[in-house]
């Protein structure tokens, strides 16, 4: 579902993280709760698609400290820093974009294709959410609370076959 581009991660221990990933982010779904009998269950609906990420990452971050001689990958970030984390959504575009009959590559975009902003869904807020939750915190960052600003951004894809991606930067931006 989720696969890192090879050679994207960029690491500087405590300052700096930043990593492609490739597939698009859904937004996030809010939960909710699900009565069977009588027990109640609280349902994430996007858990599964957040775990893959995480999981991704996760792989990346520990394939990076197998090569350095570690035997873990420890957070990026210590737990009392303020942070600055800075997305770009890249979305796959629709069949509307290329030129009929073409194969599916930036090469094959419709002429004013590529002035078309992305206003459709999901939410940004909604897609800021699903990265901070689950992917990121525990993996880059100990708690998403350390985050003091966020910098986002939704476009459509403008890269080989258009297929979608995401940047994510995560900085130190002072001591707290």
């Amino acid at each position: 579902m989720y696969n890192i581009t090879p050679g994207s991660l960029h690491v500087t221990q405590g300052e700096h993280f930043a990593i492609e990933v490739q597939g698009n982010v859904y937004g996030f779904l809010r939960p909710f709760s699900k009565r069977i009998l009588k027990r109640v269950w609280v349902v994430n609906p996007a858990q599964r698609k957040q775990d893959a990420m995480k999981n991704a990452i996760a792989a990346a971050l520990l394939e990076r400290a197998n090569d350095a001689g570690e035997n873990e990958a420890s957070l990026v970030f210590p737990p009392r820093v303020a942070l600055l984390l800075r997305a770009t959504f890249f979305y796959h575009r629709p069949a509307s974009h290329f030129i009929t009959g073409r194969t599916r590559h930036v090469r094959n975009l419709r002429p004013g294709s590529t002035d078309i902003d992305m206003i459709n869904p999901p939410d940004l807020d909604n897609m800021v959410k699903f990265i901070m939750d689950r992917p990121l915190e525990g993996v880059v960052y100990g708690n998403d609370r350390t985050i003091v600003k966020i910098v986002i951004e939704k476009l459509w894809d403008d890269r080989d076959e258009c297929t979608g991606r995401t940047d994510i930067m995560v900085d130190l931006r002072h001591r707290v």
